[in-house]
């Protein structure tokens, strides 16, 4: 099978047609729960599944409205989710080739009072031998909601991306230009030296960032270590302490941040059109930092990689 194909599943039927890349899925579809995962072991078993499960259930609590009946738990989620994880699996492992692992979405909808739509959006997905750095640009707002994992916030980030500076990757979110709160599809740390003390850093769920399952995996690894590790939103007057940046998701896992750049002045009214004729300050990081590099370590063997 040639790369890059997709298929999906609705409600536990393989759909003939291509869904198209994930991005554009979530946006045709009405808003909804949705999670990002992926496979290890050649398509044998999807990573923190438990984590995403309990999320997902999370976020339908959080998204709901009406009269809708009550959203399901992370423990009864798995009799709604497992006819279409299954068709769209077995389906999936048919067409992988070799050196592919998947990328699995699965998107979750009242269609009604007392039933929901279940969407698996199952995809191609090489794990990076050399995983890339990213350079993000600093922008705003925050999401709403952001306990929820919310398929219309995939619309909503799209004027960022269309705005966002040359080469950056990612966007990093602020509601003020001070606070750094997470990426538009990531968490965001970074990791200060101050005084020969090392501290990781990053906004707390209080400051309004999704609770990601590699963030937690993360503030984990640095308490099992003894990495301080600070549940506080970076400050940029404090990027001075700055030595290293990261930041986190289902695919990529842990990501080295290169560089992070500001609109000067901050765009406080968070007008469209004066992004895009910012001038961005940028600060330059170290990419190979010992922190990271062995964050990473620990991520990829707690998830047996």
């Amino acid at each position: 099978m040639a790369s890059g194909w997709r298929l999906l599943v609705q409600n536990g039927a393989l759909q003939e047609h291509d869904p198209g890349q994930v991005t554009s899925f979530l946006r045709s579809h009405p808003e909804g729960a949705f999670t990002v995962t992926r496979t290890a072991d050649r398509g044998a078993r999807l990573l923190l599944w438990e984590r995403h499960l309990a999320r997902l259930a999370q976020s339908l609590r959080l998204l709901r409205t009406g009269t809708f009946s009550p959203s399901p738990s992370s423990h009864s989620l798995p009799e709604l989710l497992n006819p279409s994880l299954r068709a769209g699996l077995g389906e999936a492992l048919k067409r992988r080739s070799e050196k592919e692992e998947l990328a699995v979405t699965v998107h979750l909808r009242h269609s009604d009072e007392r039933s929901l739509d279940v969407s698996v959006h199952i995809s191609s997905f090489v794990p990076a031998i050399v995983v890339n750095t990213a350079s993000v640009a600093v922008m705003g707002p925050s999401r709403p909601l952001p306990l929820a994992k919310s398929s219309q916030w995939v619309s909503a980030r799209q004027v960022l991306e269309q705005c966002k500076p040359e080469n950056a990757t990612e966007v990093v979110l602020s509601n003020d230009g001070q606070h750094l709160l997470e990426g538009s599809i990531s968490n965001f740390f970074v990791v200060l030296s101050s005084d020969g003390r090392v501290t990781v850093k990053t906004a707390a769920l209080e400051n309004g960032v999704l609770p990601g399952t590699i963030r937690q995996l993360v503030i984990e690894i640095c308490h099992d270590t003894s990495i301080p590790v600070s549940e506080t939103s970076p400050s940029w007057d404090e990027r001075s302490s700055w030595k290293e940046a990261f930041v986190t998701n289902s695919l990529s896992l842990i990501q080295p941040v290169r560089s992070i750049k500001m609109p000067v002045p901050w765009n406080a009214n968070f007008d469209p059109k004066q992004w895009s004729q910012s001038t961005w300050q940028p600060l330059h990081l170290m990419t190979n930092g010992d922190v990271t590099q062995m964050l990473q370590v620990g991520v990829a063997r707690c998830l047996k990689l």
